[in-house]
C-alpha cells in the first residue's frame, strides 16, 4: 500500500525535502530563495508565481510528476511534440498542450526556460510538481509558512527538464488488480521506447507478480539503467526495451 503523509501531519513542522538523496531532514532549513506560503480552500500549500503579469497561486504537489501546470485555453493546432495526456476529473484521458516559457518569476527570482503545461479550464488548479520540487533540495516551513528553493549560482531557480520517473497507479476491474501507466508525454523516453498511457504493467526488470509494486519500480528506475517492460495492451502482451535514462 502507498503511505501518504499529509498536511494534518505536517502542519507545525519544518523540514528539508531532498528527493535526489531520498531524505527528509526534519527541523532543518536551507539558504536560498524564500517565498511566503498560502493555502487554497482545500488546505493545500501554495506560493505565487507570475504569468503574463498576473499573480497565480500555485499548489505545491509532490505527487505530480510534471512541472508548472495551469488550466486555460491553449488555442492553436496541437504540435505532437508539445502535446501530453492527462486524466480528467471524471477519469477520462484528455489532451493538453505544453509551451516553452522563457521565465516564470516568483518574487525577485525566476525559473528560466521552462515548460508550462496547459490543461482544459475546470480540470484542476494551478500546480507545481516534481520537475521543480525534485530539482534541488527544498525547505518547507509550516511554522512560519515559508518555502525556500535552492538558488543556482547565476541566481535562477533549479528546474529539471526531464523527470526520470514514470507515473504509475493501481487500478482494478472485475476483481482484478493491476498496475497501469498514467498519462505519458510523447517526448518522454518511455513513450519513445514504446510504452503507452493505460498499459497494464506485468513486469519491470526483475519485478513481477507479488514483487511488483510502485515503490519497487520507482527505486529500480531511479538507477537509470536500460531495462525491459512487459505490458498488456488490450489482449496483446507487449515487450518494451527502455534505454538508460540519466
Amino acid at each position: 500500500m502507498d503511505g501518504i503523509l499529509g498536511m494534518n501531519a505536517l502542519k507545525g513542522t519544518q523540514f528539508v525535502m531532498d528527493l535526489e538523496r531520498k531524505e527528509l531532514r526534519w527541523w532543518q532549513g536551507l539558504e536560498g530563495h524564500s517565498l511566503p506560503l498560502g493555502y487554497n480552500p482545500s488546505g493545500c500549500p501554495t506560493f505565487d508565481i507570475t504569468l503574463s503579469n498576473t499573480t497565480v497561486p500555485c499548489m505545491v504537489d509532490t505527487g505530480a510528476t510534471g512541472g508548472f501546470q495551469v488550466p486555460g485555453e491553449a488555442g492553436g493546432s496541437p504540435d505532437p511534440e508539445q502535446t501530453f495526456y492527462y486524466a480528467s476529473m471524471a477519469g477520462s484521458i484528455l489532451e493538453g498542450r505544453t509551451f516553452r516559457v522563457p521565465r516564470i518569476p516568483a518574487g525577485d527570482r525566476a525559473w528560466s526556460d521552462v515548460d508550462l503545461d496547459v490543461v482544459k479550464p475546470g480540470e484542476g488548479t494551478p500546480q507545481v510538481g516534481l520537475t521543480v520540487l525534485a530539482a534541488a533540495p527544498v525547505a518547507y516551513d509550516f511554522l512560519h509558512n515559508r518555502i525556500t528553493f535552492t538558488a543556482r549560482s547565476d541566481g535562477s531557480l533549479p528546474y529539471r527538464k526531464e523527470p526520470r520517473r514514470i507515473s504509475l497507479a493501481w487500478g482494478s476491474r472485475t476483481g482484478e488488480r493491476f498496475l497501469t501507466i498514467q498519462p505519458l508525454r510523447p517526448a518522454s523516453a518511455y513513450f519513445k521506447a514504446g510504452l503507452r498511457t493505460g498499459d497494464h504493467v506485468l513486469k519491470v526488470g526483475p519485478f513481477e507478480g507479488e514483487t511488483l509494486s510502485i515503490k519497487a519500480v520507482r527505486d529500480y528506475l531511479d538507477k537509470g539503467e536500460p531495462h525491459t517492460w512487459s505490458v498488456r495492451r488490450g489482449a496483446e502482451r507487449v515487450e518494451v526495451s527502455v534505454p538508460a535514462i540519466r
